[in-house]
């Protein structure tokens, strides 16, 4: 079975589907950039961590915003600890 595509895994997590890449997992609930939380969604609202870590989930994030963004509400968080399973 091939691997899904990092915009695949990122649409998954918008539609609360599980779906993983190489580098990025959906629970369904929880969106993961390696080992860290990046985004959740809690009662119709997506909870985003904006916190830098690397080029790549920074990437990941900004394909989040222009999927979800003035679609959603949306709860920004800042200065999470790397590794963070939860948001």
């Amino acid at each position: 079975m091939a691997m899904s595509s990092n915009n695949d895994v990122i649409k998954s997590f918008v539609e609360h589907k599980a779906n993983e890449s190489t580098t990025l997992k959906s629970t369904g609930d929880c969106l993961y950039s390696y080992n860290t939380c990046i985004s959740e969604f809690h009662d119709d609202v997506f909870v985003v961590n904006m916190t830098p870590y690397s080029v790549t989930s920074t990437k990941h994030r900004n394909t989040l915003l222009k999927l979800i963004k003035n679609k959603y509400t949306i709860l920004y968080l800042y200065d999470i600890p790397k590794n963070t399973q939860r948001l």
